[in-house]
């Protein structure tokens, strides 16, 4: 089948070229066939780096939140060994008071 083709107008004098219909619904339907392709392609591509940023959010949030934990357990920990050593140092000062005071009676009574 031709693409363009010799078509007479009515009377057999009026002879003019045309584009075969066949072809023209072949060649549009293929041009919107790459164009549907190509904007699945898009789509599909702007989807997939949608899923990536996505993932790496939260993970960066996962980290953040992982991290800020571990933080607080630390702080934590030294918050806790500091009373432990602010008792012992009372202690140790209420000891030392008593042990004065046995030190100045004895002292005294010689």
């Amino acid at each position: 089948m031709a693409i363009i083709k010799l078509v007479k107008n009515g009377d057999s004098t009026r002879e003019f070229r045309a584009v075969s219909l066949g072809h023209v619904v072949a060649v549009t339907f293929g041009l919107a066939s790459i164009i549907v392709a190509q904007q699945t392609w898009v789509t599909a591509g702007a989807h997939e780096r949608e899923m990536i940023v996505t993932a790496m959010r939260a993970q960066i949030v996962a980290d953040i939140t992982a991290h800020a934990a571990a933080e607080d357990n630390r702080l934590g920990q030294i918050d806790r060994r500091l009373e432990m050593l602010e008792r012992q140092m009372d202690e140790a000062q209420r000891q030392i008071n008593i042990n004065t005071g046995k030190i100045e009676t004895w002292a005294g009574k010689k």
